[in-house]
């Protein structure tokens, strides 16, 4: 009974000893657990001298970006030195309300025009305007192709799928293009009316208060760690819904692909659906790769071809490609992986040309 009670003692103060070692090296060596990390898809705060948005006078897009306009994306720290010194990005519109340089809505004779339309991804958050996926496409096609090119940037932060094909219909189709890039993020499936300039995100841990300091390191980094994957799970889970036969926002989103497709046979113009994977475990593992392909086969029945970037960015290491920790837009060296992808495959599909057949190519 002695020998037994001892060992239980002795188990005991080992136990202890771990765990007051573990407080101690985390108290020394890590500190408490950093705002990006109990809030793993934050959006850090933006500040503007006046909104970007603008209103809309087209049915079914909520609002526009505002003409000749700037906004500052204010991060709260700068770790890849990538922002400004303060840790600022800004955000510029040209005449038209367009996060693009100054172009003709008129297209010119000899022209190709590509216009690109999407939400945050395409819009670039957290981005320069010059490290863009459709602004390095831009700079491909100037150096590789002998003809002129024009790429078009109309992407808005918080469009969902129904969004971006309203304003292809009421605007994009009188730029003329000669083709569209429908950019589809695999949140744009949601059924929404954007009310904040932010990425929709995984519900946040409670911020604590001001000065708050915890009584216990260790409890707290394993209270968030285990509430985070819960959330994960939970997000995981819901994105899977998001896609199902009846849900009413694939529903809304095949739809859209329709009505793009049937402006592209009205007007003239080839159309590609671009599928983007979320930031988020692009090893063996990445979750969404289902999801992938059943947006892929949408656009299949309807005869668009489909790029998926899912096998560009696959084995790439996650956090390398965030615009910030606390920000999981994708940075600039994912919008270069982007850049060759998509100049790739329109070359090969031979889609860069006026009247090509790749239009119904897979």
């Amino acid at each position: 009974m002695r020998r037994s009670l001892a060992n239980l003692l002795l188990a005991l103060g080992s136990v202890t000893a771990v765990l007051l070692v573990a407080e101690l090296g985390l108290r020394l060596f890590v500190g408490p657990v950093p705002p990006h990390v109990r809030a793993p898809w934050f959006q850090n705060r933006m500040r503007a001298p006046e909104s970007i948005r603008a209103p809309s006078p087209f049915p079914g897009v909520p609002y526009l970006l505002a003409h000749g306009t700037e906004v500052v994306h204010d991060f709260d720290s700068n770790p890849r030195g990538y922002f400004d010194g303060d840790g600022t990005l800004t955000y510029r519109t040209n005449s038209l309300g367009w996060r693009e340089r100054e172009f003709e809505r008129q297209k010119r004779n000899g022209i190709f025009r590509i216009v690109g339309i999407g939400d945050s991804f395409t819009f670039g958050t957290g981005v320069r305007r010059e490290h863009l996926f459709l602004t390095r496409l831009q700079a491909a096609l100037d150096r590789e192709r002998p003809r002129r090119y024009e790429v078009i940037n109309l992407g808005v932060m918080g469009f969902n799928a129904a969004h971006e094909a309203a304003l292809l219909q009421h605007y994009g189709v009188a730029l003329n293009p000669d083709l569209v890039l429908v950019c589809f993020v695999l949140n744009d499936a949601e059924v929404l009316i954007p009310r904040q300039f932010r990425m929709r995100r995984l519900s946040a841990l409670p911020p604590k208060p001001a000065g708050a300091r915890p009584w216990s390191l260790l409890a707290e980094h394993l209270s968030v760690r285990l509430q985070n994957r819960k959330r994960n799970r939970q997000f995981i889970e819901k994105m899977r819904r998001n896609f199902e036969p009846d849900d009413a926002g694939w529903q809304q989103a095949v739809a859209a692909l329709r009505l793009e497709k049937s402006l592209a046979r009205r007007h003239g113009f080839q159309l590609v659906l671009v599928v983007f994977p979320l930031l988020w475990d692009l090893g063996d593992g990445y979750p969404f790769a289902g999801i992938h392909a059943e947006v892929a086969a949408a656009g299949h029945r309807l005869d668009i071809p489909v790029l998926d970037l899912l096998q560009a960015f696959q084995g790439q290491e996650t956090e390398a490609l965030w615009v910030h920790p606390s920000n999981h837009h994708p940075n600039e060296k994912a919008h270069s992986i982007a850049a060759r992808a998509l100049f790739a495959f329109l070359n090969e599909r031979g889609l860069l040309d006026a009247g090509s057949p790749g239009a119904s190519l897979r």
